[in-house]
């Protein structure tokens, strides 16, 4: 879709939402979008339709939001939320370390970045909101699975083609590792000379994962009393962060 068609169909979107609660009529949607030529707007509404962002009930002939207009509003509250939330701690940690520091969560089958904090001389992440796979590579994600329901982490796997048994194998005693040791640190088994330290932040009265929390630092042979004192402070910015979300009512989405 071209720019300007984007821009119309935003329109269109904003008009239905700020409508009757019950939803729009064509025409209602017509007049709220003089801009759009006539001839345009039925087959703009018909590719919303299509896309899941309207949905037009049969009953009344009227729009309303569809699923997936819903599910980019929750994402983006979400998001926002979170990140206005954290950022302080995140900054805080990654001052006090000298090592970049970020919060991760899952989001369907891959592994978006919420909020970071980088140092100059330390790692470089992906931007905010970008979404990663890998998902049995990358410690963040790890953190998160290790608590995740047995049947998410099965679909995962099987989504990113993990086959191999002794994938599998090292992937599971990670998760285990993390539960036992309520962080996981140390030299990340990827394609890259990292190293991280990552804690799990939970959300909500049943206290259900919401994200990871952790630090990640530039080479795999950071000396031992290093790692420790950045674990402990990685485990302690969890707590906070888990602390923060209960003050604000956040509630974990995980599945």
């Amino acid at each position: 879709m071209a720019e300007s068609g984007i821009a119309r169909a935003f329109d269109v979107l904003n008009a239905v939402a700020g409508g009757a609660e019950g939803g729009l009529s064509f025409s209602e949607i017509g007049k709220a979008c003089a801009h759009i030529a006539p001839a345009t707007l039925p087959r703009l509404l018909k590719r919303l339709q299509q896309g899941r962002f309207l949905q037009k009930h049969a009953d009344t002939g009227l729009y309303t939001l569809g699923e997936e207009s819903r599910r980019f509003a929750r994402r983006v509250v979400r998001a926002v939320s979170r990140a206005e939330l954290l950022r302080p701690l995140i900054r805080g940690l990654a001052e006090e370390t000298q090592e970049s520091a970020a919060y991760y969560e899952l989001d369907g089958d891959a592994l978006i970045l919420v909020e970071k904090a980088e140092q100059p001389n330390s790692w470089h992440y992906i931007p905010v909101q970008a979404r990663t796979q890998r998902m049995n590579l990358h410690y963040f994600s790890i953190v998160i699975l290790a608590y995740s329901p047995e049947q998410t982490v099965k679909d995962i796997l099987n989504a990113e083609g993990v086959r191999a048994k002794a994938v599998r194998e090292t992937f599971h005693a990670l998760c285990a590792r993390t539960r036992r040791e309520e962080c996981l640190c140390g030299p990340e088994e990827a394609d890259k000379p990292i190293s991280r330290a990552v804690a799990p932040v939970f959300a909500g009265p049943d206290s259900r994962i919401a994200g990871a929390l952790g630090l990640t630092m530039i080479g795999t042979r950071i000396p031992k009393p290093r790692m420790e004192e950045l674990t402990a402070r990685v485990r302690l910015a969890a707590r906070r962060a888990g602390r923060l979300f209960a003050e604000a009512g956040v509630v974990a989405e995980q599945a």
